[in-house]
C-alpha cells in the first residue's frame, strides 16, 4: 500500500489486513513510510508497520489458504 492509499483509508475509516488480521490505520508517518495500526476487536496498537506490509481489506483474498 502506498502513502496516499494509507492516508485515504485512515481518513475514511477503512480496514486493512496485516498478518491475516483486520486493523484500522491510526496514524501514517509520511517520512518513514510506516503507520500505526489498531486492531478492531481488541484495540491493540501495532507500531511502525511498513506500508508495504499492509493490504486494503477489499484487495485481500480471505479464501486464499496459501497466505
Amino acid at each position: 500500500m502506498n502513502r496516499r492509499q494509507a492516508v485515504w483509508t485512515a481518513v475514511n475509516g477503512g480496514s486493512v489486513v496485516y498478518h491475516k488480521h483486520l486493523y484500522n490505520i491510526r496514524h501514517v508517518d509520511d517520512a518513514k513510510d510506516k503507520c500505526t495500526l489498531i486492531s478492531l476487536p481488541y484495540e491493540w496498537l501495532v507500531l511502525n508497520v511498513p506500508l508495504s506490509k499492509i493490504i486494503a481489506e477489499e484487495d485481500y483474498d480471505w479464501n486464499d489458504a496459501d497466505r
